[in-house]
């Protein structure tokens, strides 16, 4: 394996606040090799006082490694003797009152691990206590998601998300938050031009409107609401994130919905920032239906039987709704203890 490049290095111009403005633009491996460089040039004392003036808080040093996930520059700083128990002047926040509200896992794993006080209270009254523990439950949380797409499965070049659906659940399917999101910047022509199956699916549901139903094909509307959309892709992913971080810590939690790994791959390409947030698992449904076709044929008509697909109509929010159903029944069904 190829050794990693060498770590940008902080340039010290003797003055603290700008050392430590340099410190702070280097990457987490070079901030911890340079600590020491930044320590005798000003003293242990100083750093640990230093309050960053350009943020509303002050943040002490362990305050923004807190914030920023970093995990093993809290370990340097505890085992320099730097106070990670520090209280922020604003509010009395510790380090792990900021990790656990920015919903930071390697730094609140580090600080659990380092002994953090759990007890102090902000100037809120609130301790760390309640919010660790729901901190530790989120880690089981589901992020249930679909997208409307130009094309099917692995969408092929130039693939464009048309809608996308997110429902949050607890590990026993209970819904936490939903959120829906129809993008914009489409013409009717370029609508119009989109294959058999949006044309069937997506028209309106009755005559009079911009896209009037194929005979026999009632649509769920989808192309109407598009061509009146005006919120950007970036605005979107946006509002997506904000989701996720409401509920799921970054990278812990997988995720989930029918064919699944299909709408992973166009956010790999259209929505990058979105699923860098995700965690690496999946939980895709549509893979139970092929395991019961396979070796349990008997559960396979009693799927058929149910009635896990109602509400399955092409809207990512539907789409999203019927595959917790559906995970719901195949919990109850065929993923019992023997």
């Amino acid at each position: 394996m190829a050794e990693p490049p060498p770590a940008k290095k902080a340039n010290m111009a003797g003055n603290l606040e700008d050392d430590m403005a340099a410190l702070l633009a280097l990457e987490e491996r070079a901030l911890v090799e340079d600590l020491g460089k930044l320590i005798e040039a000003h003293g242990k004392d100083a750093i640990e006082a230093w309050k960053d003036t350009r943020n509303k808080h002050k943040h002490r040093l362990v305050h923004i490694a807190a914030s920023k996930n970093m995990g093993k520059l809290l370990e340097a700083l505890k085992e320099l003797g730097f106070d990670i128990n520090a209280q922020r002047d604003s509010d009395s926040c510790t380090p792990l009152h900021v990790a656990l509200f920015y919903k930071k896992p390697r730094a609140i794993k580090t600080l659990h691990k380092l002994g953090a006080d759990f007890t102090i209270k902000n100037s809120y009254g609130e301790d760390c206590g309640e919010k660790y523990e729901a901190f530790v439950a989120s880690h089981s949380n589901i992020i249930w998601l679909d997208l409307e797409m130009t094309s099917g499965f692995y969408g092929g070049p130039g693939a464009k998300i048309l809608e996308s659906a997110i429902i949050i659940t607890d590990q026993d399917l209970n819904e936490l938050d939903r959120g829906q999101w129809v993008f914009g910047g489409f013409t009717k022509e370029a609508l119009e031009a989109m294959p058999e199956f949006h044309q069937r699916n997506f028209r309106d549901k009755a005559d009079g409107g911009e896209f009037p139903p194929l005979p026999d094909h009632p649509g769920n509307g989808l192309f109407s609401e598009m061509l009146k959309a005006t919120q950007t892709k970036d605005e979107i992913c946006k509002e997506m994130l904000a989701l996720l971080c409401k509920h799921c810590p970054e990278q812990s939690c997988p995720l989930a919905g029918n064919s699944i790994q299909c709408d992973r791959e166009l956010l790999l390409v259209e929505l990058p920032e979105f699923t860098r947030y995700l965690n690496h698992q999946i939980i895709d449904v549509s893979s139970f239906v092929g395991v019961m076709k396979r070796w349990l044929p008997a559960k396979l008509e009693a799927w058929k039987e149910s009635d896990t697909m109602d509400g399955y109509d092409h809207r990512a929010i539907n789409d999203a709704a019927s595959s917790i159903k559906q995970m719901r029944w195949l919990r109850e069904n065929l993923l019992v203890a023997a």
